[in-house]
């Protein structure tokens, strides 16, 4: 079945709810070569079956459709909306989906199977979920990246993975994130804005680049999920807690010469720290994990803004480092260990004041401390 053929010109409207049915055997197609629009202010439902459903035509910008139902593969040339104006309620596609143009819904986006994203620049998913169940790839021939306006959840098992690379292949996500998958990788930034739950544990790759927790990050339940970061990750930022009593993490890992900074309190059972470990926090805080020492490894404390006191950052675990440096020349920190202070190698404690009279460095220990030394 085809509608319209020429997209710039051709309009195909929907008077009523719609089926479509051509079957789901090779050949069996759906195409739009036509714009495709309700008839007026009430949103049709257009339900397609066909083993491929192809829209060439910009869907819903006139006057937006309502849900969308695919059973079969999805062939996206054209927008469904426009970023501002809504083009359907929703969008379900149950098996494969390459998706070559923005898609725009007041409600949420199913894409069950393999999802391609196949145009240069920057795919744009906006909606209330966007959903991925299956693995999620960029073309190989394009520099794809995406963004998600709204709540996103990647995959429906530990093997969907995401894979965006390739020249500068971002990924953001402006609401809440699921993670099901055990890796997404990115050649380009990751930026979470919302709180991030691990459904399972996972590893995180921007290769080159930074990622970005603006919010919390916690296990979906009481069971411990690992979060690590993959080779040639740039700096981890996380603005909010990560972990609390009940969905606390397992163990957190960087790699060799990164650097994870903590703005907040961290209930983990273990920080795995292969580089540098920054806790840069504006008030006390609570570390709870132990933190072991896999490399040259650095653990810096400043915690206060210039001109005040530092909050005491306390770590609850067991800590092994190679160098702890409590505060800066600019800025102070505070920083009480409950639990042992070792050194798989040589170990210094440095203690720097801040730049004001009322920024002192301070470091309390209530357990034994092993170092090479420790300087004032």
């Amino acid at each position: 079945q085809t509608y319209g053929d020429n997209a710039a010109v051709d309009t195909t409207t929907l008077g009523i709810n719609t089926t479509l049915t051509t079957g789901t055997a090779s050949g069996d197609n759906i195409t739009f070569t036509s714009k495709l629009d309700s008839d007026g202010d009430v949103l049709r439902t257009l339900d397609l079956v066909a083993e491929n459903v192809i829209f060439n035509g910009v869907v819903g910008v006139t006057k937006d459709l309502g849900a969308i139902d695919i059973t079969g593969n999805l062939d996206l040339n054209a927008a469904i909306g426009n970023g501002a104006a809504i083009g359907a309620a929703s969008l379900t596609v149950s098996l494969t989906s390459d998706i070559g143009a923005a898609v725009t819904t007041s409600g949420a986006q199913m894409y069950r199977g393999a999802t391609v994203l196949s145009p240069a620049g920057i795919t744009n998913l906006t909606g209330s979920l966007v959903t991925f169940e299956g693995t999620l790839a960029g073309a190989s021939s394009d520099d794809e990246a995406l963004t998600v306006t709204g709540n996103a959840t990647f995959g429906n098992g530990a093997a969907d993975d995401v894979v965006l690379t390739g020249s500068d292949k971002a990924l953001e996500v402006s609401g809440t994130t699921t993670i099901v998958t055990d890796t997404i990788t990115t050649s380009g930034t990751q930026t979470y804005t919302g709180a991030v739950t691990l459904n399972t544990s996972t590893t995180l790759t921007a290769a080159s680049d930074t990622i970005t927790f603006s919010s919390t990050v916690n296990a979906a339940d009481t069971t411990d999920k690992d979060l690590t970061f993959g080779s040639g990750t740039g700096t981890v930022t996380f603005t909010g807690a990560v972990g609390a009593v009940s969905t606390n993490l397992g163990t957190i890992t960087n790699i060799a010469s990164q650097t994870l900074i903590f703005a907040d309190a961290v209930t983990a059972t273990t920080i795995a720290n292969y580089g540098t470990l920054l806790f840069n926090a504006t008030s006390a805080k609570t570390i709870s994990s132990n933190i072991t020492d896999n490399g040259t490894t650095v653990l810096q404390v400043i915690n206060s803004g210039n001109g005040v006191a530092p909050g005491i950052i306390t770590f609850s675990g067991n800590i092994v480092a190679d160098t702890i440096t409590i505060g800066t020349t600019a800025n102070a920190g505070s920083a009480l260990f409950n639990g042992s202070v070792t050194h798989s190698g040589t170990s210094n404690i440095n203690i720097v004041g801040g730049d004001h009279a009322d920024e002192d460095s301070l470091a309390n220990f209530a357990n034994t401390v092993t170092v090479s030394a420790i300087t004032l």
